[in-house]
């Protein structure tokens, strides 16, 4: 049977407050309530040969490897091990020494003396935390219950504490350069989250990785001892505190600074001035605002009124043109022209009736016994003889 639980901060640590009963169902095979930490003797035994034993002021009983087991720079839970199983994502290290420094205890390190293993009995596919993204993966050894307390973001997300490579090569590849640089890792800390999800199988608590981490399974023959309910208290909590730890330290920005109120006198009521202008300036800081400056103005010198210069070529006003009347009068009738015969002579000057509107009769009649045609409205004359008689043409005058 199995159970799947998502964490959320605040929520889940209030869940931790109720009765394990509350937490994990009543029906699971638990082990005894009085597991502690501590080394099964067979460990030691083995360990005992791969390095050595000392007693720590802080962790007590630590072990560390020997210098001629692991190279230097070496690294807990290096990378190229790890294989999946149901148990998710388990650390295969075939090494006696290994396989129990990595799937028993903890780690911790510190820099004058390098990394040291402090013994647990609990069995897990590897006592690491995780962080993802769909491009990186990474892990850190699970630091020990004694460093919880105390446990400091700035120490724990370091190039010393965090393994990470590309998430496409992780389980399948090694070749190459797989482990990212140091100089990286704060960079990729920043873009990769937690994996907060987990199931509990055969007894224990195992993460559960997003699609992209999963692989091909593994089956593997291991003896578990079933964790305590208390145990499982310890490890839950364990990792909400590293988790929060760190969200804290890093996803975070700066306080906001508190507001303070303006201290200021208050306004005069309606239709009366202050008596005293206020003393503090609006920030609220306390400090009196200093009068400006006036430096008086020295020597003031009176301005010149501008300077109109006269125009060199002005343009007179042009006269108006000179308008001649038109000159009126009786209008003299015009003289018909003198009209020749044939064979010489000049005949008398017609008689002509005077105007009508300024226009003459249709016709008129020549003393000498010939006629002049008109047709209406003609001035001005030609003549045309033919014989005794001739036509008289004119044209219209104004």
């Amino acid at each position: 049977m199995t159970i799947k639980s998502r964490l959320a901060g605040a929520a889940l640590i209030a869940a931790l407050a109720l009765p394990v009963s509350a937490l994990l169902p009543a029906s699971l095979p638990f082990a005894p309530v009085s597991a502690h930490a501590g080394i099964l003797a067979s460990h030691e035994a083995t360990l005992a040969s791969y390095g050595t034993f000392f007693e720590h002021q802080k962790y007590g009983k630590v072990w560390m490897p020997s210098a001629n087991v692991v190279p230097q720079g070496w690294h807990p839970y290096p990378p190229c091990h790890w294989v999946n199983t149901k148990y998710g994502w388990y650390f295969q290290d075939n090494t006696p020494w290994g396989a129990i420094v990595h799937h028993h205890g903890r780690w911790a390190h510190e820099p004058k003396v390098g990394w040291m293993w402090i013994p647990g009995e609990e069995f897990s596919p590897g006592w690491v935390i995780w962080k993802t993204s769909e491009q990186w993966v990474g892990w850190a050894p699970t630091p020990p219950d004694q460093d919880m307390k105390t446990l400091d973001a700035d120490e724990f997300n370091t190039d010393k504490m965090w393994t990470f490579m590309d998430a496409k090569k992780f389980g399948k590849s090694c070749a190459g350069d797989v482990v990212v640089a140091a100089s990286q890792v704060p960079v990729i800390l920043a873009q990769t989250r937690y994996i907060t999800e987990f199931v509990y199988v055969d007894g224990i608590l195992v993460f559960v990785f997003p699609p992209w981490m999963i692989g091909p399974i593994v089956n593997i023959n291991i003896d578990i001892d079933v964790w305590s309910p208390i145990f499982i208290t310890t490890v839950i909590n364990n990792w909400i505190n590293i988790w929060n730890i760190v969200n804290i330290n890093i996803a975070c920005g700066p306080v906001a600074p508190m507001i303070k109120p303006i201290q200021s006198t208050p306004p005069p009521p309606p239709g009366k001035r202050a008596d005293t202008p206020p003393t503090f300036n609006p920030g609220g800081n306390g400090r009196p605002i200093d009068p400006p400056s006036i430096r008086p103005i020295g020597n003031p010198k009176p301005i010149d009124p501008p300077g109109i210069r006269p125009i060199s070529n002005p343009v007179y006003p042009i006269n108006p043109p000179t308008v001649r009347p038109i000159p009126t009068g009786p209008i003299h009738p015009i003289d018909p022209p003198v009209i020749k015969r044939p064979g010489g002579g000049v005949t008398e000057k017609p008689s002509l009736p005077p105007q009508i509107g300024g226009r003459f009769p249709g016709r008129v009649t020549l003393q000498t016994g010939s006629t002049v045609s008109q047709a209406g409205s003609t001035v001005g004359v030609g003549s045309k003889p033919t014989g005794p008689t001739g036509t008289i043409y004119r044209k219209n005058v104004m």
